[in-house]
This record gives C-alpha cells, structure tokens and sequence, in this order.
C-alpha cells in the first residue's frame, strides 16, 4: 500500500523539529506551513532539501483546509491511505510502527479511518483516512476557520451516516504537549476570537441546534443536501478583522 503524511504547523517548531526525526522517509511527508514562524520555515526549507513537499500558507490557511489538502490526495489512484499528524505527536520509535498496523489491519478489513491513542486521547493529534473516507465521508467544513468545529462537524455527518471510527489501542505514540491550536500563537487567538460567533452559529445553522443537540438530518435542513455538502459562506475576518 502507498501513503502520505501530511504535518499541519504552525508555531510549535521545536516539537515540529522532534517529531520530524520520527518521519524516515521525507519524500512522503507533505508540511502545510500555516503561519511565518521563521523558526517553523527554516526547517520546512531543510525538510524541502530532504525530499518532503512543502506548503507555504503564510496567511494560516486554518485546520479544516489544511486537513483536505490529505484528504485530496486519496483522489490519486496510487495512494491508498493519508496518516494525518500535528507537530506534537511523537511515535516512540517511528511512524512506520502505524503504518504496519493499518496495513496489516486493511488486509482484512475495509476502514474509514484509525485513531492512535496518546496521552491526552485527543483524535486529531494523529489519524489516518483511507480512500473509503473520501468517498463516503467526504471532506472537512472549511467555513470552521481559523479552528474547532470541523472534527465535531465530521464526527456528526459519519454519526448521521451510520459509520464509525477505528482507534488503535496499541500504545505507539505519545505527545509532546497539547497540540491547542489557539495556544500556538497569540495571533491565532484572536483570530479565533474574531471568528468564534461566526464559526459557532454557523454549526448551528448547519445542524439546527448546539453539538450533542442537533435536530436536522441533512445539513441546513435542506432535504436536498448531500451529507458532505457545505456551503462556501466566508465571512472570515483577518487578524486585524478585516474581511478576508
């Protein structure tokens, strides 16, 4: 089977720099770049030289675009599988220890995606999506920017589709600390702030009530609205709130 790896990264760059050395082959890491640390480029430049492809979003593109840029990929008939990571995660010895466990588990099996377990249980830390992700799942919301909502968006269109997760119990990784998007830089804060209404009445809108009270079975209560779709809405506002 062929795979990716896609590192979203904003300013963490030592935990980046750590938990790149658990990554063997570069040329199958892809880094979305989501800020202008220049501690975080002048490893992505290094990585570059390695054979990793690298994204430059100096604008922080924001976590559920960054994610679909994974999830894109499985449309290449030659990848079977995305593993998607934060810089925090840390696998104790490399990250082919995942990979031998997917593919050993996808000899048999046909799944949605895996979920490694960490220290603070938290999904989006690492995953993988497979292709049948893509196709039934689709991809993430990209109207919850900068960040939160687009895993409780997803958890609720796979719970709506009647689909479940895998999580792999086996103990192969660990954390370098919360990944906390908000917490990363104080600019992404504000950016979240700027934001939150928005993102937060828009999952209501979309869903007819707050997470664990939703009402509509199609997204907007719209009867003619696949599952996966999502109406591009922006709105979004910059760092110093202008409309981007």
């Amino acid at each position: 089977m062929t795979y990716k790896i896609l590192m979203p990264v904003t300013s963490e760059a030592a935990a980046f720099r750590v938990s790149t050395t658990k990554i063997p082959d570069k040329s199958k890491l892809v880094v979305v770049n989501n800020w202008d640390n220049s501690d975080v480029a002048a490893h992505c430049k290094e990585l570059a030289l390695e054979g990793a492809d690298v994204r430059w979003h100096p604008e922080n593109l924001g976590c559920a675009p960054s994610f679909n840029i994974g999830v894109k990929m499985l449309e290449e008939p030659d990848i079977d599988y995305v593993i998607i990571m934060v810089a925090a995660c840390l696998f104790h010895n490399t990250i082919e220890d995942f990979v031998r466990i997917i593919e050993k588990r996808e000899e048999n099996e046909s799944n949605l995606y895996y979920l490694t377990t960490g220290p603070y249980k938290t999904d989006l830390h690492c995953f993988a999506v497979t292709k049948k992700f893509r196709q039934l799942v689709g991809l993430y919301d990209e109207n919850f920017w900068p960040v939160y909502y687009e895993d409780t968006d997803l958890g609720r269109r796979m719970q709506l589709l009647g689909l479940y997760k895998t999580t792999l119990r086996d103990d192969i990784r660990t954390s370098q600390g919360l990944s906390m998007a908000c917490a990363k830089d104080p600019r992404i804060l504000q950016l979240w702030s700027i934001n939150s209404t928005r993102v937060t009445s828009y999952y209501r809108n979309k869903w007819g009530g707050d997470h664990t009270q939703e009402t509509f079975k199609t997204p907007f209560n719209d009867p003619n609205c696949g599952i996966n779709e999502w109406k591009n809405l922006g709105g979004r506002l910059d760092y110093y709130g202008r409309p981007i």
